[in-house]
C-alpha cells in the first residue's frame, strides 16, 4: 500500500500542491479545525477554486458558485462546474454541500478504542546540556523563496525530538546494511529523513514541547493523527496492513515493534486494526520515530519483491540499479542516491512515475549518456518544477507533492548541516546543532527502550536501558568521545562524529542482544492465536491466461477481471470504469492502490 499525505493534514500537503500561490489562509482555516477536531461542514474559509493551483491530494475542499466541492484525483484546471459528478461517476470533483445548506448533525459513532500500546517504559528524565540555535524553513515550494514557507525557531526545546529522530534514522540504515550489506547511502539524508519527514508531514512541529512525551501535545491534534485510517504524525497511514502480498510483513510483524504498538497480527490480518483508532505509541517522541523507520524500511522491501517479478514496476531498471548501489564508488556524493527513491516510495509509491525515474536514472548512471547526465540534477533543490522535469525527463507532474518530496527531504537536512550541495537562500549557514554526549546518551537509552526483543529465556520485553547504556558507552570508547563532549552536526567533522557514535552503539546492542533489528513474526507473540475459520472454496474458475494490470488499461469495463500485483484477481466494480482505467496508480491499482477498494472488489476463484 502506498503511503499517502492525507486531508487531515492539509496544511502539509497544500504547501506542495498550490504551484506557488500562497495558502496561508488555508494552513490557518486547517489548523482550527484540527485544534477543535471537527470537520468543515460550511463554506465559511474554504477557499474559492483556483483554475490555476494544483489539488494534489484526494479530499481538498473548494468553493464554486456557492457550492462546496472536493476532490477525489489530483487535478488542474478541471473546473467543478462542469466537472462534477458523484462518487464513481468519473468525475474529478464531487459535491460536498450548497453552501447555504445547514446539515443535520447525526449521532456521534463511538470510536474504537486505542489499543493500550503506550504501555512503553517511563523514559528515563532529560534535562537538555546541549546547545541548538537557529532555524529551519520548511513547508515549502522549490526553489525556495517561490512560494509557501513556514519557519521553525531552534532552541534547546527540541533537543531530544531532533536526537531520537537521528537515533531512528541511524537504526534505519543499521537495518538497510542488515538488510543488503554492501549498499551504498549518504548518512546525511537517509539519517536525517525520519526528522525531515516529520517537519513535512506533521501539522505543527514547532509546536512541540519537550515536558510532554508526545509530539504533538495539542490533545485535538494527537488524536486527530491517530484516528482510523491514519498514521500519527509521520502519516504511516498504512501502519497496520501488510505492505506486500501474503508473504510480506506490516509493521505488527517486526519483533521490535509489535510491542510497542499493542494491536495483534491477527487485527492487522482481519483489517480490523485499520478501521480502529490508531495506537497512541506512534506519537510518542522515542517510539513514533522508530515506526517511521521500520515503514522505510518496508518501502525497501516491496520494492525488492515486486520488482523481483517480470511485471514489478521498476523491474526492468531494478537489478541494475542494485547492482549500482552497491558499487563502492556510489559512496561519492551525487552518485549516493538511495534516500531519494526510499523517500519517493515513501510519499508517492512504488507505482509512482517519480520513482520509476529514479529506477532508469540510477540503472544508467555509468554507463548511459542521458542518464549520467541527469544524475547530477536528481537532487538539485535549487531548480523549479518544470526545470526539473526537463532536466531528469521526468513527467510527474508540475505542482504535485511527488516532484518535491525527496528533494524537499534534503533542503531541509541542508539547512541542519550548513551545507549547501546545491544553491538554495534557505540555507543560511547559521544554524548551530551541538549536541552534548550526556544528551545523546540519554535519548539513546529512552529510544532504543521503546522497542522489543525475546531473550535468552524466551521472554518477550522492552530492550533494558542497562543494555542499551552498556552499548552506548562502549560505543564512546570505539570512536573516543568523552561523555563531556560535544558534537556540533552544523559542522561536516561533528555531523560525521555522531554518526559514527550512533552507528557503533547500534551494533554494539544487536550484538549483546544476539538479535537483528529487521527479524519478524508470523504470530502475535505471547498471544493466543485463534484457529481460522475455514475458507470456503470459491465456485468462479480463474482467468487461464490472465489480464496482469497495468497492461490494457484504458480498456477495462464493469466486470473487467485483472490480476494485481499481489497474485490475487480483482474485478473492476460496477459504475467506476474511469477509475479502474485512471492512470493514478497510486490511487486506483488494484491491491495497491490507496482507493482499491472504490474501484476494485477481490475475485476468489479457482485454477
Amino acid at each position: 500500500m502506498i503511503k499517502k499525505i492525507s486531508l487531515l493534514v492539509i496544511s502539509a500537503s497544500i504547501i506542495s500542491c498550490n504551484n506557488g500561490a500562497s495558502s496561508e489562509s488555508a494552513q490557518q482555516l486547517n489548523k482550527k479545525i484540527a485544534q477543535s477536531g471537527a470537520t468543515a461542514s460550511a463554506c465559511d474559509g474554504v477557499a474559492e477554486w483556483n483554475a490555476t493551483a494544483t489539488y494534489a491530494t484526494p479530499g481538498n475542499l473548494v468553493v464554486r458558485n456557492d457550492s462546496l466541492y472536493k476532490n477525489a484525483w489530483w487535478t488542474q484546471n478541471n473546473d467543478p462546474l462542469t466537472d462534477s459528478g458523484v462518487a464513481g461517476s468519473g468525475k474529478v470533483w464531487q459535491i460536498v454541500q450548497k453552501c447555504s445548506d445547514t446539515p443535520t448533525p447525526g449521532p456521534t459513532p463511538e470510536p474504537t478504542p486505542a489499543p493500550e500500546s503506550a504501555n512503553l517504559p517511563t523514559p528515563l528524565a532529560f534535562k537538555p546540556t546541549s546547545n541548538v540555535s537557529g532555524s529551519i524553513a520548511f513547508h515549502l515550494n522549490l526553489p525556495y523563496g517561490s512560494g509557501n514557507v513556514e519557519n521553525m525557531q531552534l532552541s534547546n526545546n527540541y533537543t531530544d525530538l531532533l536526537i531520537s529522530n537521528y537515533v531512528a534514522g541511524a537504526l534505519l540504515g543499521e537495518m538497510m546494511h542488515e538488510k543488503s550489506p554492501k549498499l551504498q547511502f549518504n548518512r546525511d539524508y537517509i539519517y536525517g529523513s525520519i526528522f525531515a519527514q516529520l517537519l513535512q508531514e506533521n501539522i505543527n512541529t514547532s509546536n512541540y514541547l519537550q515536558s510532554t512525551d508526545w509530539i504533538n501535545p495539542v490533545d485535538n491534534e494527537r488524536k486527530m493523527l491517530l484516528n482510523a485510517g491514519q498514521g500519527g504524525p509521520y502519516q504511516i497511514n498504512d501502519y497496520s496492513k501488510r505492505l506486500e502480498n501474503e508473504k510480506g510483513v506490516g509493521l505488527i510483524n517486526f519483533v521490535s515493534l509489535q510491542k510497542g504498538l499493542g494491536f495483534t497480527v491477527e487485527n492487522q490480518d482481519s483489517g480490523n486494526q485499520t478501521r480502529s483508532i490508531g495506537p497512541n505509541s506512534l506519537d510518542q517522541k522515542h517510539f513514533g520515530p522508530m515506526a517511521a523507520a521500520y515503514f522505510h524500511l518496508n518501502d525497501m522491501n516491496r520494492l525488492e519483491q515486486n520488482d523481483s517479478e517480470a511485471w514489478g514496476p521498476q523491474s526492468a531498471y531494478y537489478s541494475k540499479c542494485r547492482a549500482n548501489l552497491q558499487d563502492p564508488k556510489t559512496a561519492a556524493y551525487g552518485n549516493d542516491i538511495y534516500d531519494l527513491i526510499l523517500n519517493a516510495a515513501y510519499n508517492a509509491g512504488t507505482y509512482s512515475m517519480i520513482i520509476g525515474d529514479y529506477f532508469r536514472v540510477c540503472a544508467g548512471m555509468y554507463d548511459k549518456p542521458n542518464e549520467m547526465k541527469q544524475l547530477a540534477s536528481l537532487g538539485d533543490y535549487s531548480l523549479s518544477d518544470i526545470q526539473y522535469q526537463s532536466a531528469i525527463g521526468t513527467k510527474e507532474a508540475v505542482g504535485s507533492t511527488f516532484i518535491l518530496y525527496p528533494r524537499q527531504i534534503r533542503v531541509y537536512l541542508d539547512q541542519i548541516y550548513n551545507q549547501a550541495n546545491y544553491k538554495s537562500a534557505a540555507i543560511t549557514g547559521t544554524n548551530h546543532i551541538e549536541f552534548s554526549v550526556a544528551d545523546v546518551k540519554t535519548i539513546f537509552q529512552n529510544s532504543m527502550g521503546t522497542l522489543a526483543y525475546i531473550d535468552a529465556n524466551k521472554k518477550y520485553d522492552y530492550i533494558p536501558y542497562t543494555l542499551s547504556q552498556k552499548a552506548f558507552e562502549t560505543a564512546m570508547a570505539q570512536n573516543n568521545v568523552s561523555i563531556s563532549g560535544t558534537m556540533n552536526i552544523s559542522t561536516a567533522a561533528g555531523k560525521n562524529k555522531f554518526f559514527d557514535l550512533l552507528d557503533s552503539a547500534i551494533k554494539n546492542l544487536a550484538t549483546d542482544l544476539n538479535i537483528k533489528f529487521i527479524n519478524t513474526t508470523q504470530t502475535t507473540i505471547g498471544g493466543d492465536s485463534p484457529s481460522p475459520e475455514p475458507t470456503p472454496t470459491p465456485t468462479n474458475q480463474c482467468p487461464k491466461t490472465p489480464t496482469v494490470y497495468p497492461s490494457e488499461r484504458g480498456t477495462y469495463v464493469s466486470g473487467t477481471i485483472v490480476k494485481a500485483a499481489d497474485g490475487n484477481f480483482y474485478k473492476c466494480n460496477n459504475g467506476v470504469a474511469a477509475w479502474c482505467n485512471s492512470s493514478a496508480a497510486w490511487a486506483y491499482a488494484p491491491a495497491t492502490g490507496s482507493a482499491t477498494a472504490q474501484a476494485w472488489t477481490a475475485y476468489a476463484c479457482n485454477n
